[in-house]
């Protein structure tokens, strides 16, 4: 089983996330229900792609599309696990299966499928 969850700024970002912004924010005027349609739309057709590639991440171009949004890869993250184990790192790629790989400062890669995961300011 799989749980997926999706936060949608429509009208207002959150006061509490830096960089937050929301559709109204970004200048586009719709309601609740064109998203959640123009969603439920896009899922669709992205699980037609899926069922029709058997599943396969590379051949439905599912993680190519997730490594184009994705905005920690690249980037000096800190990915808090459930339970409180932290990592720190370089967030490098995406594997088959959707985790994270994390290079850490001692040239080890660590795959990570659930976590909070932070971006961290360059060392001035």
């Amino acid at each position: 089983a799989v749980v997926v969850g999706i936060g949608l700024n429509v009208a207002a970002a959150p006061p509490d996330q830096l960089g937050a912004t929301s559709l109204a924010a970004e200048g586009v005027d719709v309601g609740h229900t064109e998203v959640l349609i123009a969603l439920l739309t896009a899922l669709a057709k992205r699980e037609t792609t899926w069922r029709a590639g058997r599943g396969d991440p590379d051949a439905t171009r599912v993680r190519a599309d997730y490594r184009a949004a994705c905005l920690s890869l690249g980037a000096s993250v800190r990915v808090e696990l459930p339970g409180g184990t932290t990592y720190t790192g370089i967030a490098e790629d995406v594997d088959t299966d959707g985790r994270l790989l994390l290079l850490d400062p001692a040239g080890h890669r660590r795959a990570v499928a659930a976590g909070d995961v932070m971006h961290l300011r360059p060392a001035e």
